[in-house]
């Protein structure tokens, strides 16, 4: 498709009720040289005739965003995303890449503000938040190739100079990288895929650590097969996590945790058992550069919500896999106040509320479409609390009088997507 043709499209599109405006392509001084970590992030889009997606926006201001997507050293689309009266706005997969894996470039008109994908389709359910730029080593923790499921490795670099990365993995049988991935060069603005199924099949669970040598990227791996699909977007290392544990019929639900250090990394799992807080659940040590999963299904008694304590930096992914379907997501580095969580919302949307505070939480769900109603809920201390959220498309703002971890899903017939909502600076 011609750019002219393109930009003819995307004027066409109307988005969450306000219009996206294309405008004219960045040069060099305005997109690439001097990324804005505080507020800018990148998003995984991908289109083909099996996946029907959108792009979500939250801000705690009414100021229009930008969004630019480049392949092959060429910005392909640039729109402007104005964000409604609430605070909200999103834009469909086919306004952004005319095919394939892509990554979106999203510019926030303020720090606080996030982003998030979602999708559906034949080949099932996705949901991701949108990562700002990581610029010390980052992990993507608990993939899989396991039953011949595919998995592709999807750098992204929309900056303006090249960039190389060094790619090392961990599976269950240790320390388990493919010579392929020791040196990958990302061209600027575009966007490089590896095969990782081909490269390590029949891996349980894959984790990864992504070691910019020059330059800056986006990372995420994106799983399929056994009917339902998995996108994981990659993480700073931490050192304390916490999450509440989503249940779903037929499912088993795991954490995996990896390490980018050098040495064993030593952690301690302590959780909320029917709102009592328990120390030392399990204590393991992860070997360097290595990985573990647990099982919480196995467990005598699952916890409700799991807090991670290391001695080193580690990645931590909630997994569920079973009759729902597949999905994984990060946790949370710490519970808050007031989180952004654009992506959940339409039919088969679920919050999953965990209140760790002193009292129990009182969470407001601000919607992020002014045409859907606002709501209040008690979140009783160190129990799970889900909240549907069927009715509308965009996400929500969640405020809360005491601290709280959240999760989100999309569910339906054809799988599940899990995502983590984004922190406001000032909301602890």
């Amino acid at each position: 498709m011609s750019r002219l043709l393109l930009a003819v499209s995307l004027a066409a599109v109307l988005v969450g009720g306000w219009l996206v405006t294309p405008l004219a392509a960045p040069s060099d001084d305005q997109i690439g040289l001097e990324p804005a970590a505080a507020a800018a992030a990148v998003c995984p889009v991908r289109l083909d005739r099996n996946v029907n997606g959108k792009l979500t926006v939250a801000s705690t201001v009414v100021a229009p965003g930008r969004i630019t997507v480049a392949s092959g050293g060429a910005v392909t689309a640039d729109l402007e995303l104005p964000v409604g009266d609430a605070g909200g706005a999103f834009v469909p997969f086919d306004a952004l890449t005319v095919g394939g894996a892509a990554g979106a470039f999203v510019e926030f008109p303020v720090p606080a503000s996030a982003a998030a994908t979602v999708s559906r389709g034949e080949a099932g359910v996705t949901g991701a938040a949108c990562p700002t730029l990581i610029r010390t080593p980052s992990v993507i923790t608990g993939a899989s190739t396991r039953n011949s499921e595919s998995l592709e490795l999807i750098l992204v670099n929309p900056y303006g100079s090249d960039a190389v990365v060094s790619i090392e993995s961990a599976s269950e049988i240790g320390p388990d990288s493919a010579d392929a991935l020791a040196s990958v060069v990302v061209p600027a603005r575009s966007t490089v895929t590896r095969d990782v199924a081909s490269l390590l099949p029949l891996r349980n669970r894959l984790s990864f650590i992504i070691t910019p040598l020059r330059g800056s990227v986006h990372a995420f791996v994106e799983g399929g097969g056994r009917g339902d699909r998995v996108v994981l977007e990659h993480t700073e290392p931490r050192s304390e996590w916490i999450a509440p544990i989503p249940q779903f019929d037929g499912s088993t639900t795991s954490i995996v945790v990896s390490t980018a250090s050098p040495v064993d990394v030593v952690f301690r799992l302590d959780g909320w058992l029917a709102g009592s807080y328990v120390e030392g659940i399990i204590s393991e040590v992860i070997p360097a550069r290595g990985q573990i999963e647990i099982a919480l299904s196995d467990l005598e008694t699952m916890p409700q919500i799991v807090r991670l304590l290391a001695d080193g930096p580690v990645g931590m992914t909630i997994a569920v896999d079973g009759e729902t379907g597949r999905a994984a997501t990060p946790a949370n580095p710490e519970a808050l106040l007031e989180w952004l969580m654009p992506g959940p919302g339409s039919l088969g949307s679920v919050a999953w509320i965990g209140a760790v505070g002193e009292s129990d939480a009182m969470v407001e769900f601000l919607s992020l479409d002014p045409s859907a109603e606002s709501f209040t809920v008690e979140a009783p201390v160190g129990v799970l609390t889900p909240v549907a959220l069927d009715g509308q498309a965009i996400g929500y703002t969640l405020r809360s009088d005491s601290p709280v971890t959240v999760l989100w899903s999309v569910s339906d017939l054809t799988g599940l997507g899990l995502g983590t909502p984004v922190a406001v600076p000032g909301g602890e």
